[in-house]
């Protein structure tokens, strides 16, 4: 008799096969360097308070909402920029279809996602950005 929660024969060898491969592959994907060149160099300082050296992230692109809120993407990261304070704040990544509607837009072109209108930045929006300073990093800010 097999407990309530585990599988017996072949069934379950193929179901952590299927397992560590899908877990192997997501290892791979997070760990694969983007295949676009980076626009951009950002200029990060550490929090306030914390002790560390500026660091240089290369930056791929960014967009802007229909407020005019600017968030970058670092090849880890998405950052929205505060310029009149020189801060970056960490947000979520696009989620795969949003990630879908951005890469199927033209640099510094609109593109929806649900009801929503957001501008691809051009590569010399991002330029301008990370060449207007160094930013600091805040603390992360709850709920998005």
């Amino acid at each position: 008799m097999v407990a309530r929660g585990q599988a017996s024969g072949p069934k379950s060898t193929a179901a952590f096969e299927k397992s560590q491969l899908s877990g192997a592959l997501t290892r791979c994907i997070k760990v694969m360097p983007t295949a676009n060149p980076p626009v951009a160099v950002l200029s990060i300082k550490p929090p306030r308070n914390s002790t560390g050296a500026d660091v240089a992230e290369p930056v791929y692109g960014g967009y802007a909402n229909g407020r005019g809120d600017v968030v970058l993407f670092t090849d880890e990261a998405a950052y929205g920029v505060n310029f009149k304070k020189q801060t970056l704040q960490p947000r979520p990544q696009l989620n795969p279809g949003a990630q879908a509607r951005y890469d199927r837009t033209q640099a510094g072109d609109d593109f929806q996602y649900g009801n929503k209108t957001f501008r691809r930045l051009s590569e010399p929006q991002v330029v301008e950005i990370c060449e207007s300073g160094a930013f600091t990093l805040s603390p992360r800010q709850l709920p998005y």
